[in-house]
């Protein structure tokens, strides 16, 4: 039997360990971000729903 813990984590490997690599999201030029976001009162007027989820039906019924 094996016993995962704190003292042996870090040495467990992953048989495919070299297909990962660091999140280089931060250097690509389509997620660099330009400007802080804007967090309310984004643009002028009311806001217009342009498209809709579909609806699957499957949140339960609440009780």
């Amino acid at each position: 039997d094996f016993e995962l813990s704190k003292d042996n984590f870090s040495t467990i490997r992953l048989p495919n360990e070299e297909n990962f690599y660091m999140d280089d999201r931060h250097e690509e030029t389509d997620y660099v971000m330009t400007s802080e976001p804007c967090m309310s009162n984004c643009i002028d007027g009311e806001a217009k729903v342009v498209q809709r989820a579909r609806i699957l039906d499957v949140t339960p019924d609440s009780e």
